[in-house]
């Protein structure tokens, strides 16, 4: 969970959108608003907008859920080399960040997570996907049933950034 979304969104002079629309569009934020109870909603909203994201996964219940707090970033080689084919860079797809989600809907390929942000040394850097720094993702049966789990959870996120943007 990112932190200074306001500063981010007062930056670049609403041109992204609110701190609002940038949390609930760009982070995984949107994926847990419905699990979360108001009070720690709130809490979650105001840190990331803020300095401090310290016990933002503890109040929220990640570290006792079954999903964990541990995120790693992680994206799908395909779609690397697309969006440096079509943009010129490679970009970090939010539907591939959702938790259980272990698949590219796109490609059905096996996302892979990046070793900087595991490794500690580069976790508080923006980092692009990088084809030089992969791990395989955590093992994970490649089944129907993980495969469809992985859809449904992509499908969430697209879903959440989609009733978003016809509310505007």
């Amino acid at each position: 969970m990112p932190n200074r979304i306001a500063f981010l969104a007062d930056e670049t002079k609403g041109l992204i959108g609110t701190a609002s629309d940038i949390i609930f569009g760009h982070t995984l934020l949107g994926f847990f608003k419905s699990f979360l109870n108001p009070e720690a909603l709130d809490n979650s909203l105001a840190c990331m907008c803020g300095e401090n994201i310290r016990h933002v996964k503890y109040k929220m219940g990640l570290l006792t859920s079954r999903f964990g707090a541990n995120h790693p970033l992680k994206c799908c080689p395909t779609c690397i080399g697309q969006d440096v084919r079509s943009t010129g860079w490679p970009y970090r797809h939010l539907a591939h960040q959702a938790p259980g989600v272990w698949f590219c809907a796109k490609h059905g390929d096996r996302l892979r997570c990046s070793l900087l942000k595991s490794t500690g040394v580069q976790r508080f850097d923006w980092v692009l996907p990088d084809t030089r720094y992969l791990a395989t993702a955590r093992e994970f049966p490649d089944s129907a049933l993980a495969r469809d789990f992985s859809a449904f959870c992509a499908a969430r996120v697209a879903r959440r950034r989609c009733n978003r943007a016809t509310r505007r």
